[in-house]
């Protein structure tokens, strides 16, 4: 906690005027309160570290970033399990089998696989909807929406990694897919077959895949989007505090060369009227050409002074402006 400059002059005319008993009595208290004072453990430095400094921070989650990479990488090595549910619909062909009755349905257009000879041309329309799909596109939004300055993108940040706690959890959820596809899948490449039936037509497909097992990859990969989530949050404080710090600084400043201005102003006055004041003295024989010099000199180092004040307290603006984002 910084101690206003008026307290500081008011403790050193305190301590200047007190005898040397009664200073040498508080130098011995001072000593004895900041030998008693409570003395932390290396364990308690290192949380206080974790939780208040971003570079510490982020070391730390690099390291537990990094040991689940590596159970993350030996995991995809393995099988997973997964419920696969599947429904398909084939166009028909419009001709029934020969022996079928009525109320048989229609041939498939499509042969899938049960022909010697198979042709397939294609175009297939396909789409996976689930949470992670929609969370990934607001990550991707996060980190290009903001370009303000530090607290900005230290806010950007840390949606951006509350979204990717979100996405990681949401490989939990099933997801579902569609595909739809049109062309041809027939034992001829062309548009009808030699009966003259016709070979294009379309599929589609609806695929709900439950994940089961996958040797907690996708557990590993939660803790890793909350380790970053974490040194997000730290870097955000931090960043906060110091922009508090940072605006308190320059706010002072400004006021200060504010004040000082006010003065410079006034003092450049009365070295104005003290000139003119000596000019009608000389004019009237009642003062030397000396003297003249000397209230010359006056007003001009006056000015000079207010000059340098003015930039001053121009700089400690632009300093405020720059940091509330308002230049």
């Amino acid at each position: 906690m910084r101690i206003p400059v008026v307290e500081t002059a008011l403790i050193c005319i305190c301590l200047a005027s007190a005898p040397a008993v009664a200073l040498a009595q508080q130098v011995q208290t001072a000593t004895a309160a900041s030998s008693s004072a409570p003395a932390i453990t290396l364990e308690e430095a290192i949380n206080r570290a974790k939780a208040n400094e971003p570079s510490f921070a982020a070391a730390v989650a690099a390291s537990g970033v990094s040991k689940l990479d590596r159970s993350i990488a030996r995991a995809a090595l393995l099988p997973s399990v997964t419920y696969h549910n599947q429904y398909l619909y084939t166009q028909g062909a419009g001709v029934l089998a020969a022996g079928s009755t009525a109320g048989t349905p229609a041939t498939p257009r499509f042969i899938a696989n049960n022909a010697v000879h198979e042709y397939i041309s294609q175009g297939v329309v396909s789409e996976t909807i689930g949470l992670q799909q929609f969370t990934f596109a607001s990550q991707a939004s996060a980190a290009a929406a903001h370009h303000n300055p530090e607290l900005q993108g230290a806010l950007a940040s840390l949606h951006e990694s509350n979204l990717g706690v979100t996405a990681a959890r949401a490989a939990y959820l099933p997801d579902l897919a569609l595909n739809y596809a049109y062309g041809i899948d027939a034992a001829q490449f062309a548009t009808k077959t030699p009966e003259g039936l016709r070979n294009l037509g379309y599929s589609a497909s609806v695929t709900l895949d439950i994940p089961v097992w996958d040797w907690f990859s996708t557990q590993h990969r939660v803790k890793q989007s909350e380790i970053i989530r974490d040194t997000a949050r730290v870097t955000l404080t931090a960043t906060q505090r110091q922009l508090i710090a940072q605006l308190e600084e320059f706010y002072s400043e400004a006021t200060t060369a504010r004040d000082q201005l006010e003065s410079l102003n006034l003092s450049v006055q009365t070295a104005a009227e003290s000139l003119r004041l000596t000019r009608l003295r000389y004019t009237a024989g009642e003062a030397t050409v000396l003297e003249v010099v000397d209230a010359e000199n006056s007003l001009t180092t006056a000015e000079l002074a207010r000059e340098d004040g003015l930039v001053r307290y121009q700089m400690s603006l632009a300093n405020l402006q720059l940091l509330t984002g308002t230049i």
